[in-house]
């Protein structure tokens, strides 16, 4: 595209961010390059988004720095999909993810970065297997993803600092659970609203059940392979109770993820979603309610995906744990299942928008490239949402739009575009002015984009 110069409606996202003129071009170059780009993302396509005011790479990776030290676009975003999530008015629990994502390299030690290789060995007796790698230095983004119930995805992120960065910046070195915790506290949700945490076992700490506590909301995790029975010492393990339970101790529930209560945060694809395909799974399941050491009172799922069989040992694939006891165990599996949305978002982020094609060498630069990143995630969702408010959709484009997803989303948004560019086109041909203006542009893109010329 050669005459587009803004993203449809994206001044009005961040009005309230008050940026510069030059601020906002930057912005601008940045997220639409992360919609739009073809092959590897990079700064240097952002500097060539606006073929007629084309922008110095030197000043756009200036600025990644300077973004480190301004105020939280994410909040403007998150602000602006809050106001159409209202006028939907949609009833149901919001779901907040907690994971981390990372990003590897094998050069030479960059800013802020820890090796990768797994040197720390397992206690002697325990069940977690001693993972291998090759050395690497890696990046980690504390991240958490909240669901609406009308099916939005609003993103929230803290960077991971090491102790000795931590301490050069004068910053506190906190933990990848204490940085899930900060998460918890800042996310903001309507005053009243059900709010369900869902996480790994990493985040299956005393922090992360402080900060649900203060704020009322409600958890469910893997239960730790260390965790033990509250009692006298010496205590039993909880995954070994899993030894004690026959074929008859299980339950089975059948999940339907295209047709029940939370088919709007999933979000399955036509080809996921569609007449033929596997929506429902099957689980084995043995609940029960017992008291954990540190932890407290709390419901106990036993799962498998197999069904047991009669005479032989009942393995579990996984212990959850959660403090809704007053809840389902059908309804805790559908809750739990929500909890892969947040490894699809890291793979949309990484494989669609270009999250990890970073090339810059200090890490305030990194902060600034994952900010922008995910401010254009933001933006995706506040425009879906804002064709979802329209009134004129047929019921195949609803359909379109209700399941899209980023990849999807990035689609709709060229052709949009492409669509104003035909229209621009096919008026500026029509007038003596509009084709004087037609080829100043088209001059001007000419120029940016030519090589420059060498001399004999």
């Amino acid at each position: 595209m050669i005459l587009a110069d803004s993203l449809p409606g994206f001044k009005a996202l961040l009005r309230k961010a008050h940026l510069g003129e030059a601020a906002y071009g930057h912005v601008l170059a940045f997220v639409a390059t992360f919609l739009l780009h073809v092959g590897r993302m990079s700064a240097a396509q952002a500097s060539r988004f606006n073929r007629q005011r084309p922008r110095h790479l030197a000043s756009l990776t200036r600025y990644l720095a300077q973004l480190g030290y301004s105020p939280n676009l994410l909040e403007c975003a998150r602000a602006a999909v809050f106001l159409l999530e209202r006028q939907q008015n949609l009833p149901g629990e919001w779901f907040f993810l907690l994971d981390a994502t990372k990003r590897h390299s094998q050069s030479k030690r960059p800013e802020n970065a820890y090796c990768g290789a797994n040197k720390k060995k397992r206690p002697r007796h325990s069940q977690r297997k001693q993972l291998k790698y090759q050395p690497r230095w890696t990046h980690t983004f504390v991240c958490g993803l909240l669901l609406t119930p009308g099916g939005l995805r609003l993103p929230y992120w803290l960077p991971y600092y090491t102790p000795d960065y931590a301490a050069a910046i004068a910053r506190p070195f906190r933990t990848e659970a204490e940085l899930g915790a900060a998460l918890i506290r800042e996310v903001q949700v309507p005053p009243g609203a059900k709010v369900v945490v869902l996480g790994d076992t990493a985040y299956e700490a005393a922090g992360i059940k402080e900060a649900c506590a203060a704020r009322d909301f409600r958890w469910l995790m893997p239960c730790n392979p260390e965790r033990v029975f509250a009692g006298k010492k010496p205590r039993r393990k909880v995954h070994a109770l899993a030894d004690d339970l026959s074929e008859c101790c299980f339950q089975s529930y059948r999940l339907d993820r295209a047709g029940d209560a939370y088919a709007q945060q999933r979000r399955l694809g036509a080809s996921r979603g569609g007449p033929g395909t596997r929506t429902r799974r099957t689980y084995w399941v043995h609940r029960r309610i017992a008291e954990v050491h540190s932890v407290g009172e709390v419901v106990l799922l036993f799962s498998k995906k197999d069904k047991p069989k009669s005479g032989a040992k009942a393995a579990v694939d996984k212990v959850l744990m959660s403090d809704a006891l007053g809840v389902s165990t059908a309804t805790l599996l559908a809750w739990y299942s929500l909890r892969w949305q947040i490894e699809l978002f890291f793979k949309e982020s990484k494989s669609v928008l270009g999250l990890a094609q970073y090339q810059v060498g200090k890490f305030v630069q990194v902060e600034g490239w994952v900010e922008l990143c995910w401010l254009a995630f933001g933006y995706l969702e506040w425009y879906r949402a804002r064709q979802l408010l329209r009134g004129d959709l047929d019921k195949e484009a609803r359909a379109d739009w209700q399941r899209a997803r980023t990849w999807r989303l990035c689609q709709l948004l060229r052709q949009k575009m492409e669509e104003e560019e035909v229209d621009r086109l096919y008026r500026w041909v029509g007038t003596h002015s509009g084709r004087r203006r037609l080829k100043r542009i088209l001059r001007t893109a000419y120029h940016s984009t030519s090589p420059p010329k060498i001399s004999a």
